[in-house]
């Protein structure tokens, strides 16, 4: 091998694991005793989730090719991996009607497929006698892609929000998790329809449910930096995520109360419109007085494709500044090492595509991903540590 090549090492792996729910006794109903009355017991269902007797195990294949290098004295290295993998019959928790009493209901969805790459480069640049520069970049791309779901091949719904007018579903062919909802009803050049009602004011006419985009951002990465000057360790971490969207719920419900900066048009002079009058098919331009306003908007708010926005963002994700006492500090101590630093965590981001919510902000957890309704933001956090050996 050249001089300049520490270590290079080809790797190939197959494999093939198979598992079931995460939590036990999910085939039948079980129950608990949880009061007494007058010498009888009450009784309830446990659980929010409708068991399902036909559930089986999942099973999952992949397979993953790669190289690591590593290069100039071992300043440099770099990982690259290939991925294949697909599960069938995977465990997911299923929406149900809420007047079944449940939230939702296990069940199997057929196969997804999963493929991507991942690739990871990380070096010291500078590496003096008190100072060192060490950094890392990585970056990940993974093409989720659904199969089968059932015997039909129907639609799965894994979450859906308040509003209804959207789901997140399992459709075969697309991505995983992917947002379907109703949309803007358009001529055949793209134009938006509207009814016109008694006081002249076009209300867009609401469209079929189609495809809108994917919640799961296919492409993510992190840059993490360490700077060590003597005692002094300073680093930090930027990641970010890209290509998947959102349905800004929190956005729609402010339009629909005139709280939304989109609805400050107009409000003074009147808010100019143009479309094709779904009646006539004819196209019309009109100029919608201040106080009806409110009905232009309350119709489009129960839009989904209105408030369909790109998920993208880059985030401050944490900033550590730490000490170490060194040795002649410690000498006459009984201390081997001391060392304290200061963290902060979720920091700020640097550019996010989607206005007035945080993006990493889910209106419920697992698998049903990209929709917002007034989410709870993750927090800034602040830590302090201290590491000492005896």
């Amino acid at each position: 091998m050249p001089k300049f090549i520490n270590f290079l090492k080809f790797r190939g792996g197959y494999s093939k694991v198979a598992g079931g729910s995460d939590e036990a006794y999910q085939l039948s109903l079980t129950y608990d005793f949880f009061a007494d009355h007058e010498g009888q017991n009450l009784v309830q269902i446990n659980g929010e989730q409708v068991p399902n007797a036909n559930l089986v195990a999942f099973s999952k294949n992949e397979f993953e090719l790669g190289f690591d290098t590593r290069i100039f004295n071992n300043r440099l290295s770099l990982d690259l991996a290939y991925y294949r993998n697909e599960t069938i019959n995977d465990i997911v928790p299923v929406n149900t009607s809420l007047t079944s009493g449940y939230l939702s209901a296990l069940a199997n969805t057929g196969v997804v497929e999963n493929k991507g790459i991942e690739l990871l480069i990380s070096g010291s640049p500078i590496k003096a006698k008190d100072f060192v520069w060490n950094t890392s970049f990585n970056i990940s791309h993974n093409k989720g892609t659904v199969l089968a779901t059932n015997d039909n091949n129907s639609n799965i719904t894994v979450g859906l929000p308040r509003t209804l007018n959207i789901e997140v579903a399992q459709i075969v062919g697309e991505p995983f998790g992917t947002l379907f909802g109703n949309s803007y009803s358009r001529d055949d050049n793209g134009n938006i329809r509207y009814e016109i009602d008694t006081n002249g004011v076009p209300l867009a006419v609401v469209g079929d449910r189609k495809i809108l985009g994917q919640g799961v951002s296919p492409t993510a990465f992190g840059v993490t930096n360490t700077f060590t000057y003597k005692d002094f360790r300073l680093s930090f971490l930027i990641d970010g995520k890209f290509g998947g969207q959102i349905y800004a719920g929190s956005n729609a419900v402010l339009t629909e109360n005139g709280l939304h900066k989109q609805t400050l048009e107009g409000r003074e002079n009147g808010l100019t419109v143009s479309g094709i009058n779904a009646a006539t098919n004819q196209s019309f331009t009109t100029t919608i007085a201040p106080e009806n306003l409110q009905s232009y908007w309350g119709r489009i708010s129960g839009i989904a494709e209105h408030f369909i926005e790109d998920n993208d963002f880059i985030k401050f994700r944490q900033l550590s500044l730490g000490y170490s006492f060194p040795n002649r500090v410690l000498k006459n101590t009984f201390f081997d090492s001391v060392h304290i630093s200061a963290t902060a965590y979720n920091f700020f981001f640097i550019n996010r595509s989607v206005e007035n919510i945080d993006p990493e902000s889910d209106y419920q957890t697992g698998n049903a991903q990209g929709l917002d309704y007034f989410g709870v933001p993750p927090s800034k956090s602040y830590g302090l540590n201290i590491n000492v050996k005896f």
